[in-house]
């Protein structure tokens, strides 16, 4: 029985002799070149700046200030930090105490700060959420009238969380 034919030891030389040449020539091959640069190659909202978290975390300290709705029955807009009586409580005191510590975990470069950052992120939104309905909610037959500050906190808050969820750090190799 005969395994090989006669003269594949040559055939085999000679393939083996197109593989070595040919890991020479994959280096300058389009495909790969696209895969290296668009699969290895972070994109933009892989690494969002983290100036622009601190601006996001700075405007959502800023629109507490905002007035968030306006109640027609007693003639008064309620802020983050304002409603007649604190019947809402203050929340803008959370939310500026929440976005505060977001803005120094968003510049310590550590992995498991990054999971922290995005677990009061997450939180951060809950509440923002929370808020919302809170203040625009329907009470003894009136409806508040709901202004564009309310709306910019869920926005803005929406945007930190996006943040924390891509933070940009850079990965070293252990020396």
């Amino acid at each position: 029985m005969v395994l090989w034919p006669s003269g594949s030891g040559k055939a085999l030389q000679k393939l083996l002799q197109r593989f070595e040449s040919a890991r020479d020539l994959t280096r300058n091959l389009p495909v790969e070149y696209f895969i290296r640069h668009f699969f290895y190659r972070q994109t933009f909202l892989m690494s969002i700046p983290k100036w622009v978290g601190v601006i996001i975390y700075l405007g959502l300290i800023a629109i507490c200030f905002m007035p968030w709705t306006y109640h027609p029955d007693i003639q008064k807009n309620f802020t983050g930090f304002f409603s007649e009586g604190k019947v809402y409580g203050t929340p803008g005191k959370y939310i500026a105490v929440l976005s505060l510590i977001c803005i120094v975990l968003l510049l310590i470069d550590k992995v498991w700060i990054k999971f922290t950052h995005l677990f009061l992120g997450g939180v951060l939104l809950a509440y923002v959420i929370r808020t919302f309905q809170l203040y625009t909610s329907t009470y003894y037959a009136t409806t508040p009238v709901k202004l564009p500050g309310i709306y910019l906190l869920l926005v803005f808050s929406v945007l930190s969380f996006i943040v924390a969820m891509f933070p940009r750090m850079s990965i070293m190799g252990k020396k």
